[in-house]
């Protein structure tokens, strides 16, 4: 734990960005449908996923107004095999259709589709979803990046109010984007730390 503090993005890391320590939460009991599911749903909060063995999360927001994108980065200890195991698992979910709509507790996700990956670390996998939260829609980009055991979640998310006023001339906000400056800065101080 530990180390992975220590391998954390803090505030000046990101040009740009204010950086908080996000609450750590365990791994949540609610029932994904269907299971194979699972691993998109692990890698939208900032609980750990069973299998691994620690992890911190921070949350980092523009200093610039116009950007209301909010981005939580969760790093992940593993051990080798498992840190595959979870990216295999995960790529296999994107692609799936069962998964292009899912339940996870009180959530229902949909819109499910694999994304461009960075193309950094070991491997990556990319996803975008969204999900209703009373009149809003929560829109969701997934990156997510193996550098050896450790498992990085980055997650940006917007919200849209299609209610509110205005809505229909100005259209849909852009999906939100996990920023490449924010990837780049932690997997650069992943590196720097091991």
């Amino acid at each position: 734990m530990a180390k992975l503090e220590k391998a954390a993005l803090a505030s000046g890391d990101v040009k740009k960005y204010k950086v908080e320590k996000a609450p750590a939460k365990a791994a949540g009991e609610a029932r994904v449908t269907p299971a194979e599911c699972r691993p998109l749903a692990e890698m939208l909060d900032a609980a750990a996923p069973q299998e691994s063995k620690a992890h911190v999360s921070r949350a980092l927001s523009s200093t610039d107004v116009a950007n209301t994108t909010t981005t939580e980065v969760v790093l992940l200890a593993y051990d080798q095999g498992d840190a595959e195991k979870t990216m295999d698992t995960l790529r296999a979910a994107t692609k799936s259709k069962k998964c292009a709509t899912f339940g996870d507790g009180g959530h229902r996700y949909f819109g499910t589709r694999p994304q461009p990956a960075p193309v950094t670390g070991d491997e990556a996998v990319s996803y975008k979803l969204a999900n209703r939260s009373g009149e809003f829609l929560e829109r969701h980009r997934v990156s997510v990046v193996r550098s050896g055991s450790t498992v990085i979640a980055f997650r940006a998310v917007n919200i849209f109010d299609p209610q509110a006023a205005g809505a229909e001339e100005n259209g849909n906000p852009a999906d939100p984007v996990v920023a490449e400056e924010i990837v780049d800065a932690q997997l650069a101080k992943l590196a720097r730390t091991k």
